[in-house]
């Protein structure tokens, strides 16, 4: 039902939503209030740790599910499901940190994994998410 509208929060807070378990959800969105507001719902939040079960309540009802955008682009998954882009002035960032031993700065194979996930979690970022 929102496709053809512009999200605004008022309008993301009238709809149920699902939030998927992060142990550490506070930690990461901090003290980023517009951040706690977006998860926040007049009709219920049902929180669920399984992506893919999120992702069935979504094919059969009218929750919605905000997360980052390369959880929207499984092509397989998300089969059925709209995904919609957030304004972005309703968006925030989280910053992540990857740290290794100074024991592997010479190592082959750890500067290798090392460049793989920077390159991988790079490409997440960057792609884009259509309308539906």
């Amino acid at each position: 039902p929102l496709v053809q509208l512009t999200l605004t929060k008022e309008l993301i807070r009238q709809y149920p939503h699902i939030a998927l378990y992060v142990a550490d959800r506070e930690e990461l969105i901090g003290g980023q209030v517009l951040a706690k507001e977006l998860f926040e719902s007049d009709k219920g939040v049902l929180e669920t740790s399984h992506l893919l079960t999120a992702f069935e309540i979504l094919r059969e009802t009218d929750y919605l599910l905000i997360c980052p955008a390369y959880l929207a682009r499984s092509e397989g998954a998300t089969r059925d499901i709209v995904a919609l882009t957030l304004p972005v002035d309703l968006t925030f960032s989280v910053q992540y940190s990857l740290i290794a031993h100074r024991r592997t700065d010479h190592s082959p194979m750890h500067r290798w994994l090392w460049q793989e996930i920077i390159d991988t979690v790079q490409a997440m970022r960057f792609r884009t998410v259509h309308r539906g």
